[in-house]
């Protein structure tokens, strides 16, 4: 009889909440019907209204859209078949963080040392790379720029693009000299420089810096590797971006840069011996002392 009473009362109450109207159907008519009417007349008119809105709001208050795509390749500008050796200025040694490829040097009479170099990232550039920068604060004597080419039999042409402060008092560069540094098959005593030529209507202006292409090429075997060089005498900052050297099929290609062949200065000897010997000592390669057999007793 308890439980008969007691199933009785349930029922009740659960009808009773069921029929109430002192809270059940504001309930329900809030789930449901502000869902419907939500989802149906808000959505639209959301979308209608802010996005049209908004985007107007934002382009006009912004100066413009908010993003902006564009493409961009995995090596900017630069050709794959680049014979220049991190043309992007991105490989460094662990134990120094120096550069590996790619160093500054400076003549003080009969001395040569260091230049600090490094890596400015940015896409600022006309070839969409980085560049290497020499910061004039950094400068002593005039500096110049050695990186690294692997060089071959075939006929090559080059392309570099070099960048000053547009507030330069050199930004037209008329202190800046480009050579490829290379070395005879047939006798390393004979070294063979090539002079570049500024390219005429190259002058590109960047966030803040202009920028001159130089181009080179030329016939001749360079055995091994050989030197990218840009020399400056202005001593101001300096930016190197998009070093290139191609190979170019046949002997006589249409459009091919002259070479203009030259031998290497005192100069450039001297800091190629600097740079042979600093790079054995950072990869730890010193000359062994010679074991002297003894003679048996």
């Amino acid at each position: 009889m308890n439980i008969t009473r007691l199933l009785a009362a349930a029922s009740l109450l659960v009808l009773g909440a069921a029929c109430s109207d002192s809270g059940g159907s504001a309930g329900n008519n809030g789930f449901l019907n502000n869902g419907a009417n939500n989802g149906a007349n808000n959505g639209p008119n959301n979308g209608a209204n802010n996005g049209p809105n908004n985007g107007a709001n934002n382009g006009a208050n912004n100066g413009g859209a908010v993003r902006k795509l564009v493409s961009d390749g995995l090596m900017g500008n630069l050709p794959v078949d680049n014979r220049v050796i991190d043309p992007e200025f991105t490989a460094s040694d662990f134990d120094t963080g120096f550069l590996r490829y790619w160093y500054g040097v400076q003549r003080r009479g009969g001395e040569v040392f260091g230049a600090r170099v490094n890596t400015w990232y940015s896409k600022l550039t006309p070839t969409r790379t980085n560049a290497l920068r020499l910061r004039a604060e950094d400068l002593i004597e005039d500096p110049t720029i050695y990186g690294f080419v692997k060089t071959g039999p075939a006929q090559h042409e080059a392309t570099v693009w070099i960048g000053r402060n547009a507030d330069a008092t050199d930004v037209e560069q008329a202190a800046v000299r480009v050579a490829i540094l290379g070395f005879n098959p047939n006798n390393d005593e004979v070294r063979t420089a090539f002079d570049f030529t500024r390219v005429e209507g190259s002058r590109t202006e960047l966030d803040g810096r202009v920028w001159h292409q130089y181009e080179g090429g030329w016939r001749s075997f360079l055995a091994g590797w050989s030197y990218f060089e840009i020399h400056d005498t202005g001593r101001e900052d300096l930016y190197v971006a998009g070093p290139v050297v191609r190979d170019l099929a046949g002997d006589n290609k249409p459009g091919a840069p002259v070479e203009t062949s030259r031998a290497w200065t005192p100069r450039e000897n001297a800091q190629i011996s600097y740079l042979d010997r600093l790079r054995r000592e950072r990869h730890g390669v010193r000359p062994t002392r010679p074991t002297i057999p003894r003679p048996p007793r």
